[in-house]
């Protein structure tokens, strides 16, 4: 019988003992990690996912978004009142909605998104970056509003 491990072998403990250090390491961190956020009050661990989960919304937006959509109508109700052109703006939708394939799209689409992205359609223009910082925004905004009135921290992490 060989006493001798063969390679195979020996690799496959040596990978064993890599992972087992690699947890103990993982573990020792996390350990910190949570002693650390045992000893922050409730608000400002919020305030810390909501720096974090905001940092990682504005990072990943990215190029290749297809104006259509909802999204060209929103920004079209946007410029129609910006223009004060509301009544020419909607016989052209209407127009578009008649002779389109039944159940395209609504005539018109709720005027909340249309007026809250206003600001932004008069300052930047057409600016589909604006629009997505004003979404990240509002989507965080949400989430921490949310876990404030359930009561409880919500980080999303």
């Amino acid at each position: 019988m060989n006493e001798s491990l063969s390679y195979i072998e020996l690799a496959g403990y040596g990978a064993l003992i890599f992972i087992y250090l690699k947890i103990s390491v993982l573990r020792r961190v996390t350990k910190i990690v949570e002693n650390y956020f045992d000893k922050l009050d409730g608000k400002y661990f919020s305030a810390i996912c909501f720096m974090i989960v905001s940092a990682f919304s504005y990072v990943f937006i990215l190029d290749g978004h297809n104006w259509g959509d909802d999204f060209s109508q929103y920004a079209a109700q946007s410029r129609a009142i910006l223009n004060g052109d509301i009544p020419n703006w909607l016989e052209k939708q209407t127009f578009i909605i008649e002779h389109s394939t039944p159940g395209y799209a609504p005539l018109i689409y709720p005027w909340a998104t249309a007026v809250l992205i206003l600001p932004l359609y008069k300052i930047f223009g057409l600016n589909f970056y604006a629009f997505k910082w004003l979404e990240a925004f509002l989507s965080k905004v949400g989430e921490n509003t949310s876990a404030s009135t359930s009561g409880g921290m919500n980080c999303p992490l």
